[in-house]
């Protein structure tokens, strides 16, 4: 069987390696253990166009607003080292996850008897019934098999606290604990999901109208798209 890993490269640009041949090194190890990791027979790296302005930020000026300029050593020269070596899909107008995304929709809709697997370190991929292989330092490499009711919950669960990171607002007084008991025993479907957000909302923001714009407001922020450019061209991997 065919397997496909999409690999989130972004992440990578923040190792803060001062040697610049030593993080040409960690970035060729992490993308091999990787790809070694699920036995992958092919794969595909993915990057943002250099001063990529998403429709997010379009939609909300304060999307990520805080997020200042990292000044952590090597970072363009990572990025150019990865563009010239991997060949990586280049995310515009969109982020990566979106790609990503829209590249797992495409590839289970046209391939469906492919295994894909997405590694990355961005908790938005866990809002997706995904294999995930996690890039983050402290569960590096680690495997997940989000499944569609986990997935379901785990939006939801964004859209009561928010994404302080992204600056994107949840609700008012609504932070992991008060998510976890508004979601304890509630049936595990859509259906119940939307009516508590939007007696929430509307509870916060006093009108049905203006409950039901917020939450088509922070959906859009917090929702990967599934629906944008993606990448049909994968990298064979050939073992020796």
């Amino acid at each position: 069987m065919e397997r496909v890993v999409l690999i989130d490269c972004d992440g990578l640009l923040y190792k803060g390696i001062e040697d610049l041949d030593e993080y040409k090194d960690r970035v060729d190890q992490i993308i091999s253990e990787v790809v070694l990791s699920c036995e992958a027979t092919h794969y595909k790296c993915f990057l943002e166009a250099k001063g990529n302005q998403t429709f997010r930020k379009v939609l909300a000026q304060s999307y990520k607003a805080k997020r200042k300029p990292s000044k952590l050593p090597n970072i363009n020269e990572i990025k150019e080292y990865i563009m010239e070596v991997y060949d990586p899909y280049i995310s515009c107008g969109v982020e990566s996850d979106d790609s990503i995304i829209s590249t797992w929709k495409y590839l289970k809709e046209d391939y469906p008897f492919t295994d894909v697997f997405i590694a990355g370190n961005d908790k938005d991929y866990l809002t997706y019934p995904i294999n995930y292989i996690d890039l983050y330092h402290g569960r590096y490499l680690n495997k997940e098999k989000i499944s569609k009711a986990d997935a379901d919950y785990n939006f939801v669960f964004q859209m009561l606290r928010g994404d302080a990171v992204d600056c994107v607002d949840g609700l008012k007084g609504v932070g992991d604990g008060k998510a976890k008991k508004l979601l304890k025993g509630l049936p595990e479907n859509n259906i119940s999901y939307m009516r508590l957000l939007l007696s929430l909302y509307k509870k916060q923001f006093k009108s049905y109208l203006r409950a039901k714009k917020e939450i088509e407001h922070n959906y859009n922020l917090l929702r990967l798209r599934s629906d944008v450019r993606y990448s049909k061209s994968f990298v064979e991997v050939v073992y020796d």
